[in-house]
C-alpha cells in the first residue's frame, strides 16, 4: 500500500478542510463530518437515533439519540410532568407519540450531557421493552420528531470528530466489538490508550528531534563553525534518542506477528500423506463432520476450514489433500495436492499426521521436517505398543485414545505462538515487549518511519551537508507514526472503517 507524503499537521484529528475535500466524492462521509465547512453545514446540527441493541424481540432495547434536540425530544415522548433527570441519572419514564399522543411504553431515560458523552454531544437513551411493536413505535415517534436515521458507525464517527476517540481507538472499539475470543476481547481492550500513549511518545520525540535539527539549519546559514562537521556535536543528544526510537521500533517489528495473528486468526495446517486420518482429526475437533471421510485414498480434494477457539485464541484449522504423486493421482486431485502445500506454506502452525505406515513425507522420509510444529501418530487403536510414535501425539480416532491429549498440546502450541496476552508473563516472556501492532495498517506505517529512521542515521554521519535531508526524514517518520492514531490526515481509513460499524454504533 502507498502512502503519499505531507506535511506534519499538529491538530490531534484532520483539519476540517482536509475532511471536507472527500465529501462529494464519499457521500457516506458527509454524514460523519461535524465541521462548519459549506460541504458539511447541512448535517452540522442533525440529531440521529438508532435503535443500539439487537433487533426484537427481546427482553430489553435501547434507543440512542445524539445531536443537539436528543433532550428536547425526550420532553416531547414524556408527558408535561416529567422532570428531565440530572446527566447519568436513571429515571422512570412513560413515553408518548409526540403528535397521536398514544401510549408508547414505560421504560427508563437517562441523559449524557456533551461533551461528557460517548459522542461529545447531548445523548439520550431510552431503555424500553424489547417486543417489537413497542421498539417500532418508539422508533416511529423519534422520526416524527424531526430527528434523522443514524448511518452505520455515525455514533463512533462523531466521537471521532469531536476527539473523544483517536483513530487507534476506533480501530480497537471495532476489534473488541467483533471479538470472537477471549484473547482478542482482551488485546481489544489493552490496545487503545495504552498503546496511544506508546505512539504518541514515539512521535513527540520525534518532533522534538526534528524542530533541533531545523535550528541547526538556520543556525548554519549564518555561522563557520566547523565543529558543524562533526555528527556528535551537530546532533548532541538527539542522535542517540532517534538510535533508541528506532531500536525499540524494529523490537516490536519482529514481535512475530502476534497481534495480526490475534485479531486474523492463527492458520493451522493438518497435512500429511493420503488416508493418514486429517479428515477425522478436522471432525473431532470441531465436533462435527466437515470432512468426508473414507478409506479410498485421494478423497479430500479440496480444502476444508473451520474456525476454533483453542484457549480462548481464534484458529482457522485446514483439512488439506493427502500428498502423493504418481500415475494414480488425476488431474483434480493433483491441484487439491498443490493447494495443499499452498496452505502448508502459509500456516502458522503445521500439524502432521501420520498414518500407519509411519511415512510423513510424499518422498517416504520418516525424518523431522523443519516446518512440523506438532506430530501426530493416528490409528493408535491398530498399532502395536512398540510402534506408537514417541516424538508426538498418538491418538486413535475410532475409540478417543488420546484426543483430549493431541488437543490440550495443541492448544499449547498455539498460545506458545501469540504469548500470553492479557496475564502474568512467564519467564519466557519476561522482558518482551507488549504487543501494540494489531494490524496490517500499523505494521506499514511503522516499518515506514523505522525505513525513515535508517535512512537518518546514514544522513548524520555526513553532518552538516544532510542536515535538511535527515530534518526530512524525521519529518516522514513523524508523519507515518500520527498516521497511526489520527493525528494527520487518514481520510483513506476513515470510510471503510466507519462502515464496518453497525447503525447503532
Amino acid at each position: 500500500m502507498a502512502f503519499t507524503t505531507m506535511a506534519l499537521v499538529t491538530p490531534r484529528i484532520m483539519t476540517k478542510t482536509s475532511f471536507a475535500r472527500i465529501l462529494a466524492s464519499s457521500p457516506q462521509l458527509r454524514l460523519y463530518s461535524s465541521s462548519s465547512s459549506s460541504a458539511t453545514a447541512d448535517f452540522e446540527d442533525d440529531t440521529i437515533y438508532a435503535l443500539s441493541t439487537s433487533s426484537p424481540p427481546s427482553a430489553l432495547a435501547i434507543v440512542r439519540l445524539s445531536g443537539p434536540e436528543s433532550i428536547p425530544t425526550l420532553e416531547k415522548l414524556t408527558s408535561t410532568d416529567f422532570k428531565v433527570p440530572a446527566p447519568r441519572k436513571m429515571s422512570l419514564a412513560k413515553l408518548f407519540h409526540p403528535i397521536t399522543k398514544q401510549p408508547l411504553d414505560e421504560g427508563m431515560a437517562v441523559i449524557f450531557k456533551g461533551p461528557r458523552s460517548f459522542t461529545g454531544e447531548d445523548v439520550v437513551e431510552f431503555h424500553i421493552h424489547g417486543s417489537r411493536g413497542v421498539v417500532d413505535g418508539v422508533i416511529e415517534a423519534v422520526s416524527d420528531s424531526g430527528l434523522r436515521a443514524a448511518e452505520r458507525g455515525e455514533f463512533t464517527s462523531r466521537a471521532f470528530q469531536n476527539d473523544k476517540l483517536s483513530l487507534l481507538e476506533v480501530e480497537s472499539l471495532h476489534s473488541l466489538l467483533t471479538s470472537q475470543t477471549s484473547t482478542q476481547r482482551v488485546l481489544a481492550l489493552s490496545t487503545s490508550s495504552k498503546v496511544v500513549e506508546i505512539y504518541d511518545s514515539w512521535r513527540e520525540t520525534l518532533i522534538k528531534a526534528m524542530s533541533h535539527t531545523e535550528a541547526i539549519i538556520d543556525f548554519s546559514s549564518d555561522s563557520d563553525n566547523t565543529d558543524l562537521q562533526q555528527p556528535e556535536l551537530i546532533y548532541g543528544g538527539v542522535l542517540n534518542n532517534v538510535i533508541e526510537l528506532r531500536k525499540k521500533m524494529e523490537s516490536h517489528l519482529h514481535d512475530g506477528y502476534k497481534g495480526e495473528l490475534i485479531t486474523n486468526g492463527v492458520k493451522v495446517c493438518l497435512t500429511g500423506l493420503p488416508n493418514a486420518g486429517k479428515s477425522s482429526i478436522i471432525n473431532i475437533l470441531a465436533s462435527r463432520d466437515v470432512s468426508i471421510v473414507s478409506s479410498t485414498p485421494g478423497t479430500t480434494r479440496d480444502v476444508v476450514t473451520v474456525q476454533l477457539d483453542l484457549g480462548g485464541v481464534l484458529c482457522l484449522v485446514s483439512d488439506t489433500a493427502g500428498l502423493r504423486e504418481g500415475e494414480d493421482v488425476g488431474e483434480v486431485e493433483s491441484e487439491g495436492v498443490k493447494r495443499a502445500l499452498r496452505v502448508r506454506e502459509e500456516a502458522d502452525i503445521v500439524v502432521e499426521v501420520v498414518g500407519l505406515d509411519g511415512r510423513d513425507s510424499i518422498h517416504g522420509d520418516d525424518g523431522e521436517d523443519d516446518d512440523v510444529d506438532l506430530r501426530v501418530f493416528n490409528k493408535a487403536d491398530l498399532r502395536e505398543k512398540d510402534e506408537l510414535g514417541s516424538s508426538g501425539i498418538s491418538i486413535s480416532c475410532v475409540n478417543g485414545d488420546g484426543v483430549d491429549k493431541l488437543i490440550r498440546k495443541l492448544t499449547e502450541v498455539v498460545k506458545d505462538r501469540v504469548g500470553n496476552v492479557g496475564g502474568e508473563k512467564s519467564e519466557k516472556d519476561e522482558g518482551s515487549e507488549d504487543i501494540i501492532i494489531t494490524k496490517r495498517r500499523h505494521r506499514e506505517h511503522v516499518e515506514a518511519a523505522y525505513e525513515a529512521l535508517c535512512r537518518f542515521e546514514t544522513l548524520a554521519i555526513e553532518g552538516e551537508a544532510a542536515v535538511d535531508l535527515a530534518s526530512e526524514e524525521l519529518r516522514v517518520a513523524s508523519v507515518e507514526i500520527g498516521r497511526i492514531v489520527g493525528r494527520v490526515d487518514v481520510e483513506d481509513v476513515l470510510d471503510s472503517l466507519f462502515n464496518d460499524f453497525c447503525v447503532g454504533k
